[in-house]
């Protein structure tokens, strides 16, 4: 579209311009002007034509010949003055655009023969003859308007004939292009029809000569001018290198950053690539490309404000983790808003996860209310994530990502710009580098080469100390990660037997080794009592003494062993198989000065443990040694747990220490809390003909039907026995009775098959008793509760037939 706005503006104005140019030949042609003037203003022009001064930071330039122009529409006329006016724009253009020389001259042509022509027109059509204001030695005044105006008009249509020419072919705001290139020129044009004003009237007064003097004094001028505007050019090139200096601190902080993640290093760099060639492909600025590429190397430093454990997680985020991660675009424009770019990039960094629909984030802006580089970034970003791997996913192919981004057309991205992307996918994908995967045993080293060294796998044999330090980075964040993910996953359980298979399992990743023991001390004595890699089943149970071979020196010592021989430790279990294991490195298990255990890895390649290897296993020591002590003293103190281990509920002793909160909490906030006691009716009998196994797998169920009957905040509890306590808080009468009846119905509706043919039903007798009415202890409140369920048990069994066990044919299944 911008394109063809271009096309059709340039053949309109070159049409007109060449009309004007035609028409004011042939009006020379009726009304011939002074030829000799004519002439000497053509070769003065001419030969001042490389008089120009480029204004600094911006795309226009201040000319001597101007003023010979003003001289002529003053001197001889309206037609001769746009006849020298389309000479200078087509000696112009001779140096201009090189990659449409027709058009630039057309339009250079045009837009001085046009502004001059209507500026000089409107002058004539307000104050008469320019010339009889020149020599009518009354008439200065009228003089001066008319230059004004003259003035005005032309450095209007001039540069909005321009301004328009270059946004439209650039596809950018008109009235945005003229203010930053063309409004600084003003004090140009008013100065050289100045000059020209007071030129001509020196014409008038002392002849030809005037004009002979007047050249040398528009030389210095144009001279002293030159040097302004050349210190001002220099000082310019100094703060624009200043700027890029500061960019390029900000890009090796931002590669640095980018070092942190090994799954999409690289990120940054790919994205501004593809993101500088898709903008030349859908017409973006040229004046702004650096805006853009600086925006899409800088679009993600708000990620530091994000946590890496939930950039990393594998899984999917929460909807606080997501949220989380949706305040980095506005983290990362709330840090470059200090940074005082000359380019659109705040915007972009902070709308580029806005969607075309309007769903996107952080503003919900909607369609072209995105700005233009931010729908630019918002593809290639999309593309560049989806063809890499990432910790919840590996990677799209080429193909299944363009599919899917297809589908997203006028929902996520700007159907225009997600047109011009697929068109020009295959030139875009070969300006990106290739994203190479790397194995990794330890974080930051390779797999063990073949003479025995560890090699480092970021920057390998780095030859600059910015890949060295970007390894150094890189190999550090694996590190934390690892620690993090063992530290996690070794606190999401409290049991033994599955703490020990999590450590082993990591390590496997982390570390090299042929077989992994964990020694468990008990006494004088240790137990291999996790044992993984080869010979595991030969070693499963092994038993040491304390001081007993590595893993008994470094229990006894709590020092740390690295590279002795594994023979002391393996060969009485595996007989000559232990002969094959070359090295060893063994860690004390150790929390708060109490031994643990060990943990040992052997190895059957001559090997050794670099320091960071031995660090980073040291600290994995350390926190298997806490979750190991934390699983045993678990175990030791389960018996006395709270919790009830038939039916999962919490026992007695929890209900004492809760209800004591309970009430306190009624007091603070002022509402009702009620205790009710239940009974099972029938029970005893039922223990009786089947046994307790029977009884304890329906009081199982009768916990869990009753559970799901309270509300969600309420308390349910196994008192003793066949005995539930239930403590509800926020409760009406009316509510409570309601309670009562539901849990009734439903405990009266189960039934037990407990063998084909042979059904088992219970009772559910419930009293009840309110704080501060009915007492305040809880000893009070039992009592109270107790003689109103034994009161309910009576009316219930005077009310229906007695309970008890019932058979019906074999095919009968229970309820």
């Amino acid at each position: 579209m911008a394109n063809v706005k271009a096309r059709l503006f340039t053949l309109t104005i070159s049409a007109a311009g060449t009309f004007a140019l035609v028409y004011s030949l042939h009006r020379l042609y009726l009304e011939p002007a002074r030829l000799d003037w004519i002439m000497v203003l053509a070769l003065t022009m001419l030969l001042s034509w490389r008089a120009e001064v480029w204004i600094p930071g911006i795309r226009s330039k201040i000319t001597l010949s101007d003023t010979f122009v003003w001289i002529a529409m003053l001197m001889l006329g309206p037609w001769a003055a746009a006849v020298l006016a389309s000479i200078d724009g087509l000696a112009r253009s001779a140096r201009g655009s090189k990659t449409n020389p027709g058009a630039a001259a057309l339009i250079n042509m045009s837009a001085m023969n046009l502004s001059v022509l209507s500026a000089s027109l409107l002058a004539v059509r307000f104050f008469g003859p320019l010339d009889g204001l020149l020599y009518g030695a009354d008439r200065l005044d009228k003089l001066v308007l008319a230059i004004g105006v003259i003035t005005l008009t032309n450095y209007l249509v001039n540069s909005g004939i321009t301004a328009m020419a270059v946004a439209f072919f650039r596809g950018r705001s008109v009235a945005r292009t003229w203010i930053e290139h063309y409004l600084w020129t003003s004090p140009a044009f008013f100065i050289g029809a100045a000059a020209a004003g007071v030129i001509c009237k020196a014409i008038t007064v002392f002849g030809f000569y005037s004009f002979v003097m007047s050249l040398p004094i528009l030389f210095l001028t144009y001279v002293a001018y030159r040097s302004f505007l050349g210190r001002v050019e220099t000082s310019y090139k100094h703060i624009e290198g200043l700027t890029k200096l500061h960019l390029a601190t900000v890009e090796s902080l931002t590669m640095a950053i980018d070092a942190k993640d090994d799954l999409s290093r690289g990120h940054i760099q790919r994205v501004r690539k593809m993101a500088d060639g898709l903008g030349r492909a859908v017409g973006y600025p040229e004046d702004q490309m650096e805006g853009l590429k600086a925006a899409a190397l800088l679009h993600d430093i708000g990620k530091l404000a994000v946590p890496e454990y939930i950039l990393s997680k594998p899984g999917k985020l929460s909807a606080a983790e997501y949220a989380k991660v949706m305040i980095h675009p506005v983290v990362g424009a709330d840090i470059l808003s200090n940074v005082e770019f000359p380019y659109e990039v705040v915007p972009i960094v902070k709308h580029h996860h806005e969607k075309w629909d309007g769903k996107g984030y952080p503003s919900g802006l909607k369609g072209e209310e995105i700005p233009f580089g931010a729908r630019i970034l918002t593809v290639v970003d999309c593309y560049e994530a989806l063809t890499t791997n990432r910790p919840h996913r590996p990677r799209y192919s080429r193909e299944e990502a363009l599919e899917l981004m297809r589908s997203e057309a006028g929902r996520t991205f700007d159907p225009a710009i997600l047109e011009v992307f697929l068109e020009n996918i295959d030139s875009l994908d070969e300006q990106i580098p290739a994203v190479s995967a790397r194995p990794v045993s330890l974080p930051g080293v390779e797999p063990v080469a073949g003479d025995g060294l560890p090699q480092q796998t970021f920057g390998l044999g780095a030859r600059t100390p910015t890949e060295k330090a970007l390894r150094d980075i890189a190999s550090a964040q694996r590190e934390a990660l690892s620690l993090y993910e063992i530290s996690q996953t070794l606190g999401s359980t409290l049991k033994l037997s599955e703490i020990l298979p999590i450590v082993a399992a990591k390590l496997e990743n982390i570390a090299n080794f042929t077989t992994l023991v964990i020694y468990l001390a008990d006494g004088n004595r240790m137990q291999a009592a996790c044992v993984t890699g080869k010979n595991a089943e030969a070693l499963k149970g092994l038993e040491i003494a304390v001081g007993e071979g590595g893993a008994g020196w470094v229990a006894e010592h709590r020092q740390v062993l690295i590279g002795g021989s594994p023979l002391a430790d393996l060969q009485r279990p595996l007989g000559m198989a232990a002969a094959a294991y070359r090295s060893t490195a063994i860690f004390p298990l150790e929390h708060d000065d109490n031994l643990v255990g060990t943990l040992a890895l052997y190895c059957e390649e001559d090997r050794g443990y670099s320091a960071d290897e031995v660090r980073l296993l040291e600290t994995i020591s350390r926190h298997t040694a806490t979750a190991i002590h934390n699983a045993l003293a678990f175990e030791r103190t389960q018996e006395s747990a709270l919790t009830d281990n038939l039916t999962g509920l919490p026992n007695s002793r929890y209900m004492y220490s809760f209800f004591d909160q309970e009430r306190s909490r009624s007091e603070r906030h002022g509402y009702p809390l009620v205790l009710m006691m239940m009974d099972l009716d029938g029970f005893k009998k039922i223990n009786d003909t089947y046994g307790h196994h029977v009884g304890d797998e329906i009081l199982r169920r009768i916990a869990h039907v009753s559970r799901g009957q309270v509300r969600s905040g309420d308390t349910l509890i196994r008192y003793a026995g066949d005995e539930f306590v239930a403590v509800l808080h926020r409760v009406t009468p009316d509510l409570v009775q309601e309670m009562k009846s539901r849990l009734q119905a439903a405990v009266d509706s189960f039934a037990y098959e407990v063998r084909p043919g042979r059904i088992a039903r219970v009772g559910i007798s419930i009293g009840h008793a309110t704080y501060g009415q009915d007492g305040t202890a809880i000893d009070e409140l039992m009592e109270v509760a107790d003689q109103r369920m034994y009161q309910d048990k009576i009316a219930r069994r005077r009310n229906a037939p007695p309970l008890r066990v019932v058979s019906f044919p074999a095919r009968t299944a229970a309820v």
